[in-house]
């Protein structure tokens, strides 16, 4: 029982982490287009790394599909990462990492507001793309689990 109390706290930890991070995004943004200044872009371009890495946890530990094949003699329920999950984080990172490649050719790239505006809005697609994945994966968990009895 203790270590189902821990991945409880761990999971709760990783949600109050995933707000925190997307509280610290969006006040660097909207300071990013108040001030407009070169700390204010590099902070931006900073931080969302970060929001990255705290996304890939929380799926890591949200996301739920399959149960074991053999449930006869097991009542283990199997964790995977939902396969749209995935392919939106790569695209996600691979947007990013293009920009940044871009900025390593082009040097004006990071600081222009419409590409900050467009990744941020990206952003937020793509994290809601994850949380209705996330609550989707969930639900058929909770079916499957019902439906084969395990957990009991």
């Amino acid at each position: 029982m203790p270590k189902k109390k821990n991945k409880m706290i761990i999971e709760k930890k990783s949600s109050i982490l995933l707000v925190i991070s997307n509280i610290i995004m969006l006040v660097v943004f909207i300071l990013t287009l108040l001030l407009n200044n070169s700390l204010m872009n590099s902070l931006y371009w900073f931080i969302l790394p970060l929001v990255i890495v705290v996304n890939l946890v929380y799926i890591n530990l949200w996301t739920k599909r399959a149960i074991n094949p053999d449930n006869k003699k097991s009542k283990e329920v199997n964790r995977s990462a939902d396969d749209i999950t995935i392919v939106s984080t790569v695209i996600y990172a691979l947007i990013y990492l293009g920009i940044i490649f871009i900025e390593q050719l082009k040097h004006n790239m990071t600081s222009n507001m419409y590409v900050i505006v467009g990744f941020y809005v990206l952003t937020i697609i793509y994290e809601l793309i994850c949380t209705s994945s996330i609550k989707s994966a969930n639900k058929e968990m909770k079916d499957l689990i019902e439906k084969y009895g395990l957990g009991k």
